[in-house]
C-alpha cells in the first residue's frame, strides 16, 4: 500500500520532478539542483523540505549522479550507527568523569586555600617566635652580664700590698 503524502510534499515531489524534467515553471532551467531549489520551484518557504528526509536524501543522490558531488550522510541515520552510539557512550562517560574531576579539583582548591591560610598564620607566629627570642636573649645576656658585675664586687681582695 503506498503512502499518501500531505500537500507540502506533494508540491515539492511535483516541483522536483519538473525540475528533473527540465521544464521548472517557476524558477531558472539553468539552475543548479539543490533542496532550496526545489522548495522555491514548489513555491514553499527555506526548510519547507526539513521533515521530509527520504526526498531531500533522493535530491542528494540526483545532485551527486548529476554533478558528480559527494553525497551527504543522509539525515535520518545520523546518531544511529554503532559507532555513533560507542562514541555517544564514551563521550557521556567523559562528561561524568570531567564532572567528578571538577568537584575533586574544586575540593582540593579548597583545601589548599585553607592549607595557604594556616601557612600564613604560622608564618606570623614563627616572625613574632623569633622576635621574642631575640628579646629573651638580650635580656639574657643584660641579667648574666649585672650576675658577672655583681659577683666581682663580692670579691674581696686578700692581700693588699
Amino acid at each position: 500500500m503506498e503512502r499518501r503524502l500531505n500537500d507540502t510534499e506533494r508540491k515539492l515531489t511535483d516541483a522536483f520532478n519538473r525540475i528533473l524534467r527540465g521544464c521548472p515553471q517557476i524558477i531558472s532551467k539553468k539552475r543548479k539542483l539543490s533542496v532550496r531549489a526545489v522548495e522555491d520551484e514548489a513555491g514553499l518557504a527555506r526548510n519547507s523540505a526539513f521533515h521530509y528526509e527520504q526526498l531531500r536524501a533522493e535530491i542528494a543522490e540526483t545532485v551527486a549522479s548529476m554533478y558528480g558531488a559527494k553525497l551527504p550522510r543522509p539525515a535520518y541515520s545520523a546518531g544511529k550507527s554503532e559507532d555513533d552510539l560507542a562514541l555517544r557512550r564514551e563521550i557521556k562517560s567523559l562528561k561524568a568523569k570531567n564532572a567528578e574531576l571538577k568537584l575533586e579539583n574544586e575540593r582540593q582548591q579548597q583545601e589548599s586555600d585553607k592549607l595557604s591560610s594556616q601557612l600564613a598564620t604560622l608564618g606570623q607566629h614563627y616572625k613574632l617566635l623569633q622576635k621574642e627570642y631575640e628579646n629573651n636573649k638580650s635580656l639574657l645576656k643584660q641579667a648574666n652580664d649585672e650576675i658577672a658585675e655583681f659577683k666581682r664586687g663580692k670579691v674581696t681582695l686578700l692581700r693588699e700590698d
